[in-house]
């Protein structure tokens, strides 16, 4: 499967972590971080080394959060495998729907460490200032997806 946005897909092969920074991940049971260069590599990084990543983010009005607890669950390349473009740019959000997304990423940190209730595995929870409501958005693993793939 070819992936069109091609800068992503640059990153992807581009994507490492310095030894300082190995370092420091490792020290975490659960990681993500901001910015979508260096989610392709926290997320490489947390497959590699089988650690869990919730992924939180929001635009517009919409908060999303997606955990991939271990090998068996998708990545988030399989979760997004095509962002537009415009993902390196400054984009408009509400600021209710960042604190939503927040509140639920920190819910399922929460939840793995107590482990207890249901996590946003295989599927991304959203949720919809516009709507207020929730969605879950099925993600499946792609087994060929260049970073979780050949788990």
């Amino acid at each position: 499967m070819k992936f069109k946005n091609t800068r992503y897909n640059q990153q992807l092969e581009r994507s490492q972590i310095n030894k300082e920074g190995q370092k420091l991940l490792n020290n975490f049971n659960v990681i993500d971080i901001d910015g979508l260069e260096q989610r392709v590599m926290v997320n490489k990084f947390a497959v590699e080394n089988d650690i869990p990543m919730v992924h939180v983010s929001a635009q517009y009005g919409y908060g999303y959060a997606f955990t991939r607890l271990n090998r068996s669950d998708p990545c988030l390349y399989c979760a997004f495998p095509d962002p537009p473009e415009s993902r390196k740019d400054p984009l408009a959000v509400f600021g209710v729907a960042t604190g939503i997304a927040v509140v639920m990423g920190a819910g399922k940190v929460i939840k793995i460490a107590l482990h207890k209730g249901e996590l946003a595995r295989g599927y991304t929870l959203s949720s919809s200032v516009f709507q207020n409501d929730f969605y879950k958005l099925p993600v499946e693993k792609n087994p060929n997806c260049p970073v979780c793939g050949k788990l």
